[in-house]
Parts: structure tokens; C-alpha cells; sequence
């Protein structure tokens, strides 16, 4: 990410990566959900729904520390008062001054973000697919 770096490009490439989240999550939580018993199905079921709002929650408030701390150590009076944190409107002397720097936090805390997501997708690939498997050669055949 630099200074110059296009809405439509940083927008699109947020966009794509909240589609591919909310395309991943419900066969996600059926993967995890097809290998226990219907009594225990309840319980799990809020039990992942609590642990998916938990995580966004910790997630946003890590990533949005991340870039703060980023902020503040490439513009140190941005954190405290009187800094470009504190105004409004910023004059274009100022803004073509800590535009890089900006940039640079933030792309450093998209990194760290791609870096946990491609840590957390260990722990999904490894979720039993078995059940899945099993339910399938069960299935009675398709009508038609």
C-alpha cells in the first residue's frame, strides 16, 4: 500500500477479502457441526456463534491497536493532542507530508492481518471431514 494507492483497488480488495469471509463461514460451521450427535448440535451451535463474535471483537481491537501503535510511532504527534490526530481538516501541506507514513501503517496492519489469517487457516483445514463424507454415501439419491 503506498500514498498513491487507489480507493477503487484498496475497496475492491476489501471487498473481495469480506466476500470470501462470508462465503467461508457457514460451510465452516456446518464442517465443524456434521460430526456431532443432534443433542450436542445446540450447545455447539452457541457456542461457535459466541466464539465468531469473540473473535471478530478481539480481532478488530488487536488490528485497530496495531495501527494506532503504527500511527504514532511514524507520526509521534499524531497520538497526542495537537497533532494531526486532533484536526478536522488537515491542510494539503500537511497531508502530502504524513500521506506516506499513513500508508505505511496501514500497510503494515493489513499484513499482520493476512499473516493471521493465514495462521488461522491451519486450524480450519484440519477439521474432520468424515462426517461429511459418511453422510453422503448415506444420502439417498438425487430425484431426477
Amino acid at each position: 500500500m503506498e500514498a498513491d494507492t487507489s480507493y477503487w483497488l484498496l475497496g475492491g480488495a476489501l471487498f473481495l477479502r469480506g466476500l470470501g469471509l462470508g462465503c467461508t463461514m457457514m460451510p465452516t460451521m456446518s464442517a465443524a457441526l456434521t460430526t456431532l450427535t443432534r443433542a450436542a448440535v445446540s450447545r455447539a451451535s452457541s457456542s461457535l456463534n459466541i466464539i465468531v463474535q469473540l473473535g471478530g471483537s478481539v480481532g478488530t481491537a488487536l488490528l485497530a491497536v496495531i495501527l494506532s501503535r503504527e500511527i504514532s510511532d511514524r507520526i509521534p504527534r499524531a497520538g497526542g493532542g495537537g497533532g494531526v490526530g486532533g484536526m478536522g481538516e488537515i491542510p494539503d501541506q500537511v497531508r502530502a507530508q504524513v500521506a506516506p507514513q499513513l500508508a505505511d501503517a496501514f500497510g503494515t496492519t493489513f499484513w499482520v492481518s493476512l499473516a493471521l489469517t493465514a495462521v488461522l487457516i491451519v486450524p480450519a483445514l484440519m477439521l474432520p471431514r468424515q462426517g461429511v463424507k459418511a453422510e453422503a454415501k448415506d444420502a439417498p439419491p438425487p430425484i431426477g
